[in-house]
């Protein structure tokens, strides 16, 4: 997740300098009131604020910010910038690419059936998932593994957070929604 809010941080500096300060503004409200961003971001999204409406007194202050939920924040902006038109002074590298934009956007976004995962499980999380589906404990993962038990649960607790699930059953139900597993 911060690293979701992070993205998110960014994007909407984009969108506000592209000509869009309302909506780019709206996107840093909501990252900056996020609970699941880090200290850092939510400080870069305050100053981002402050500044354009140091710069613009009477705008973006709008009373029309979203409260909906990061996942379809995420999709509506990816979604967004998958639109905006090509810049006609540049040459596009390969004309008949029509996926450029999305190819573009897969370092960060990877989509996998209908889900998307800002920050994709690593080769071991998913190694560690599939023992947790075979119905393993934290302990047999480890030694199966040859790892840590503590090195377990922070693994865990990793997919529990980039999943966005609070259990095993629940993790495991997630990937095999999404086809990991």
């Amino acid at each position: 997740m911060p690293l979701t809010i992070t993205i998110l941080t960014s994007v909407a500096e984009l969108i506000i300098q592209t000509g869009q300060p309302e909506h780019g503004l709206e996107l840093l409200h909501i990252a900056h009131a996020y609970p699941a961003g880090n200290h850092e971001t939510h400080r870069q999204a305050a100053k981002i604020i402050a500044r354009y409406q140091n710069q613009s007194p009477g705008r973006g202050n709008s009373s029309a910010r979203r409260t909906a939920n990061l996942e379809e924040v995420v999709k509506e902006v990816l979604a967004e910038l998958t639109a905006l038109p090509v810049d006609p002074r540049k040459e596009p590298a390969n004309p008949r690419d029509d996926g450029a934009v999305e190819k573009s956007l897969a370092g960060l976004v990877t989509v996998t059936g209908k889900q998307a995962l800002v920050d994709p499980l690593t080769n071991r999380e998913i190694e560690i998932l599939r023992c947790m589906n075979d119905g393993l404990s934290n302990q047999s993962i480890a030694g199966q593994l040859f790892i840590s038990l503590g090195t377990v649960k922070w693994y865990t607790s990793q997919i529990y957070a980039k999943l966005q699930v609070s259990s095993r059953t629940q993790a495991v139900a997630k990937a095999r929604e999404m086809g990991i597993l």
